[in-house]
């Protein structure tokens, strides 16, 4: 690629990324790409993850079971799982500074509110049929040991550094991944679920939104803000 005779002999330098860099790097494309995703409330991952559980139990009915297809749809089952969760998350982060009208219009809330209305109506009645379906298929899913212990082997079967501490890792790492799938939907002994906490505030975002329009309603007909009127005063007292 030179062109000239001086560029031909400048020298030119190889750089390699050590394993830090390397996982510096891939957390700060993680951390841009989770702040870049849209907040969401998403009933079509409702949907896949009865599939996923579907197909789970299907593969656990086999004998022997297929060790490759099954850690398959479990990595896509938590994959899903927690892009669920998380852009639920987000979006009930956005939906609160929505509701309060911080760096949202007027007009633009308005505009707004019937379709956000919708949208949250039609998430809760998705979200109480598909929780029902789900934590039944996680209840006739009993998940024995041999199952992570599948898992695990699966996962590091092309691992050239095996060991039983990155074993056990592994394996832990399973187990909690579908503890905390159970615990979203099932919740505990001493709580209520994840799903039902979600599932409340989106029901409790319903009468604040109302009772926002009908604040701003009230403002318009009475042409009174009591914002401005205490601005005024202390602008006064000032």
């Amino acid at each position: 690629e030179a062109a000239t005779v001086e560029e031909f002999y400048r020298a030119r330098y190889l750089y390699q990324l050590s394993a830090e860099g390397e996982a510096a790097e891939s957390a700060l494309r993680h951390f841009e790409e989770m702040l870049q995703r849209p907040g969401e409330l998403q009933t079509a991952a409702l949907r896949e993850i009865v599939e996923f559980l579907d197909a789970i139990q299907e593969l656990l009915g086999e004998t022997p079971a297929d060790a490759s297809k099954l850690h398959a749809e479990f990595r896509a089952l938590f994959d899903r799982f927690e892009e669920l969760t998380h852009r639920a998350q987000t979006f009930m982060r956005g939906l609160q500074s929505t509701i309060e009208l911080h760096g949202i219009s007027v007009a633009a809330f308005l505009e707004y509110k019937n379709r956000l209305l919708d949208y949250l109506d039609r998430f809760l009645s998705e979200l109480v049929m598909a929780s029902s379906e789900i934590s039944n298929r996680i209840l006739a899913l009993r998940l024995e040991d041999a199952v992570f212990e599948l898992l695990t082997r699966q996962s590091l079967i092309d691992s050239i550094h095996d060991s039983a501490e990155l074993h056990k890792r592994t394996r832990d790492r399973w187990m909690g991944q579908w503890a905390g799938f159970r615990r979203w939907f099932l919740g505990t002994a001493t709580g209520v679920s994840q799903a039902e906490i979600l599932r409340q505030r989106a029901r409790e975002a319903i009468p604040a939104l109302l009772y926002t329009v009908q604040t701003i309603n009230d403002r318009r007909v009475s042409r009174s803000d009591r914002l401005a009127d205490w601005q005024t005063l202390a602008m006064w007292f000032a």
